[in-house]
């Protein structure tokens, strides 16, 4: 199957999830790569290398990137480690609109950090992120069958080793509100 294919079977699957997972984008005229939903926490304590614990029932701002728009930018990317560094610098570009749409958020004062979900965790701790393993087994299986298809894409001459694999090791991608305000808020 072309690959223009599926990425227009991926825009239709990206607009039913945009709108049965409650996601909002975080400012769609500057062409910022995530959107974002409040999540209450449920599960084990999380710590961070600062000290900041989350707990369960703590607010958090769930992070998603826009995978769809990810893969429209790369169709014509086809080396993976020239994607690797467009999705890096991409998330880069984006994070000081993040910041601004949190400080501008009615429940920034309680919400406790940012939470994501990715295998694309290498290289984030320059960014401010840090990784945690997701506890869970169960969960931690589905969302990685979940991610399976988006690595599909991204390395498509890996297809059927990814798919002999089975589902793919997600962690939590994380950064204080701190971290995230201090490094990355600018007053415009």
């Amino acid at each position: 199957m072309k690959m223009s294919k599926i990425i227009h079977a991926w825009s239709i699957l990206d607009k039913l999830y945009f709108r049965c997972s409650r996601l909002e984008f975080v400012d769609e005229q500057r062409d910022n790569i995530f959107r974002v939903r409040l999540l209450t926490y449920r599960g084990p304590s999380l710590s961070f290398e600062d000290g900041t614990t989350i707990q369960s029932s703590d607010l958090l701002l769930k992070i998603h990137l826009h995978n769809y728009r990810l893969m429209k930018e790369m169709e014509s990317i086809d080396h993976d480690i020239k994607r690797a560094l467009y999705v890096y610098q991409r998330v880069k570009q984006s994070l000081p609109g993040l910041a601004h749409f949190f400080v501008n958020h009615p429940q920034c004062d309680d919400i406790k950090a940012l939470l994501g979900i990715t295998v694309l965790n290498r290289g984030v701790k320059p960014l401010g992120f840090q990784v945690s393993k997701i506890s869970n087994p169960a969960y931690r299986t589905l969302k990685g069958w979940f991610q399976l298809p988006m690595m599909m894409l991204l390395q498509p001459h890996k297809r059927l080793t990814l798919l002999k694999k089975g589902p793919l090791a997600p962690n939590y991608l994380m950064m204080t509100k701190e971290q995230l305000v201090n490094r990355y808020f600018k007053v415009k």
